[in-house]
């Protein structure tokens, strides 16, 4: 009895041997089956390296998803940065209510520390100061900003700790159109394709604005003053560092 299932088992072993690997000795005339064998193998082989580089490439986009940009701080802490970002509320409050003549032309430097320490220390108050009141979005933790030279990057932080960057070239076109055209964009250290950000933005778009193509389009790039006057932005100037935008002031 016991030789009988020995017997079977090793039959079973030498079926199975001889399905994946073929015959050890093919009878003369079965050179398509010994091709039809090899084929299977270096199939059996193909698919394993390739499934085991998908997985590789995978592990690698969720690994640098989780990355924060080189580029990326931590929150600005510090007793300098609530005053630094006091000073420069002030001075665009006092720089866009200033007295000046319907149609005169002047600029607003934002430094990209100040501005950042702004976002950090300012931006909430103010958006719950606004009628009605305004939010980063559902699950946006904090946002910051990097100047480059021609690109502005927007960047941030979701609750589960993910930094989610665009970056975009912004330019007053010939119709007066503020344009940010969208270069790039990614999730960590992760690059997506501008496409993806564009598509993401649409339902972001709010009034006065839209997405054309793979851009962000303000038709009119105009700021109403508590006055009842208008600022318009005419220019937008990036560099290291410093973001500069050209302003005319217009009439009531």
């Amino acid at each position: 009895m016991e030789q009988e299932i020995q017997a079977q088992q090793r039959a079973g072993h030498s079926a199975r041997a001889f399905l994946f690997f073929g015959p050890r000795t093919a009878p003369h005339g079965s050179v398509w089956l010994r091709r039809w064998f090899r084929w299977r193998r270096a199939a059996a082989a193909g698919l394993v390296v390739f499934l085991l580089g998908v997985s590789i490439i995978s592990w690698v986009a969720w690994r640098r998803s989780w990355q924060q940009p080189e580029w990326w701080q931590p929150t600005p802490q510090g007793p300098e940065v609530a005053p630094a970002a006091e000073r420069l509320e002030q001075q665009v409050v006092s720089d866009g209510h200033r007295v000046r003549a319907v149609g005169e032309a002047w600029e607003l430097a934002l430094d990209e520390g100040a501005t950042n320490g702004w976002l950090s220390t300012r931006l909430v108050d103010w958006m719950n100061t606004r009628v009605p009141p305004v939010s980063l979005g559902a699950g946006v933790k904090s946002v910051r900003v990097m100047f480059r030279a021609g690109a502005l990057y927007l960047a941030g932080e979701l609750e589960q700790g993910r930094v989610v960057t665009v970056g975009v070239s912004p330019a007053v076109d010939e119709r007066g159109r503020l344009v940010l055209a969208i270069r790039s964009a990614s999730v960590g250290r992760l690059g997506l394709p501008s496409t993806w950000a564009a598509r993401a933005l649409q339902p972001a778009a709010k009034a006065g604005l839209r997405i054309e193509g793979e851009s962000i389009v303000m038709e009119e790039p105009v700021l109403k003053l508590a006055d009842d006057r208008r600022v318009r932005i005419t220019g937008v100037q990036v560099s290291e560092g410093q973001l500069k935008l050209t302003c005319k002031t217009l009439g009531r």
